[in-house]
């Protein structure tokens, strides 16, 4: 799976890319909304976007809403500890699929990011006989 972690915090970004790595997904990094918005305008599609709400240049909403419109295919996650109901209703509007508060159990976010995984996998259909 193809991920694109998005936190202008340096520890968070290698400790969540690291462990989604460890798990053979492949992730890329942005520290903020401009690097977001580029690496979704021009890199190959992602399966899903994991982003901080709090950003430099913006907020997570916006990486959220450039996915929408960007890569509307992509599965939506949000970061935070400290967003207020107005800022998640906004993120919810981009197509939020789950928020994780920080400090970020990255056990559940695996977990989440795994079982999406798995969801939106197709197998092979059986040939006929």
């Amino acid at each position: 799976m193809r991920i694109l972690v998005v936190d202008d915090n340096p520890e968070i970004v290698e400790e969540i890319s690291l462990t989604l790595r460890r798990r053979g997904h492949e992730v890329v990094v942005a520290t903020g909304v401009k690097d977001a918005l580029m690496a979704l305008a021009t890199l190959d599609p992602f399966a899903a976007v994991i982003t901080d709400m709090r950003l430099p240049e913006g907020s997570g909403a916006d990486v959220l809403r450039m996915a929408n419109r960007l890569q509307p295919s992509s599965v939506r996650y949000l970061m935070s500890g400290e967003a207020s109901p107005q800022e998640i209703n906004e993120a919810r509007r981009e197509g939020l699929e789950a928020i994780f508060w920080k400090p970020v159990s990255l056990r559940t976010m695996v977990e989440a990011v795994h079982a999406r995984d798995m969801a939106t996998r197709v197998q092979d259909p059986l040939p006929a006989y």
